[in-house]
């Protein structure tokens, strides 16, 4: 977690839905009602079959129990709503927390406390333990260098010894005003000995792989 912005309607609003989530008085008034109808309705049915009973009183206690049922069934449907309810509020509340994406290290803060953000970047998180090495390349030597290669790579301060790493991207043209063209690499730093933005050199010879799988120059 980065930040939180601020949320005291969001709050306000989980908290009345929760209170309309828990409230049940209004499920179990209605289970009450129902349970009354039914018991009526099975008394005055139980009577009509000793010819004690008319026949409109069993209809009417019929009718009841349908219309108790049906509070009953829109009362447990409202209460699920409700519920709903609740979990979309909740999840708006944490819409108003700002995490990182990435594990790494917050590298510049945009906004100060206090400030609007309207969709504005807040801070700027870059993660260390996988490096890109912007090479420029002479325009002359254009081709030389292919996706998939593995170049050295020696930063010129930190980690002394060349390390390897990957061609990830290379363009497909040359920039004309510098006749330069760029390439992209990947560096493995998962020790965080290289420090980002170091400037470093680069072997434009492919590395050969060593035999214990280790990085040499």
């Amino acid at each position: 977690m980065l930040a939180v912005l601020d949320r005291d309607v969001e709050k306000a609003m989980v908290e009345t839905a929760r209170a309309r989530a828990k409230a049940r008085a209004e499920t179990a008034a209605a289970r009450a009602t129902r349970d009354m109808a039914r018991q009526k309705l099975t008394r005055i049915a139980a009577l009509n079959k000793l010819n004690y009973g008319a026949q409109l009183e069993l209809e009417m206690a019929q009718g009841e129990l349908k219309v108790a049922e049906h509070r009953l069934q829109q009362s447990v449907e409202n209460h699920e709503i409700a519920e709903g309810e609740h979990q979309v509020t909740r999840r708006q509340l944490d819409q108003r927390v700002v995490r990182s994406p990435i594990g790494g290290v917050v590298a510049d803060r945009l906004l100060d406390p206090g400030e609007r953000a309207d969709g504005q970047p807040i801070l700027r998180v870059v993660t260390l333990d996988s490096l890109h090495v912007e090479l420029v390349i002479p325009a002359e030597r254009f081709g030389e260098i292919r996706k998939g290669m593995t170049l050295n790579v020696q930063p010129e301060i930190g980690e002394r010894a060349s390390l390897a790493a990957e061609v990830v991207q290379v363009d497909a043209f040359i920039d004309a005003a510098s006749a330069t063209y760029r390439a992209r690499l990947a560096l493995a730093n998962g020790d965080l000995t290289v420090p980002a933005g170091v400037r470093c050199q680069v072997m434009l010879e492919p590395a050969v792989a060593p035999t214990d799988g280790k990085p040499r120059a």
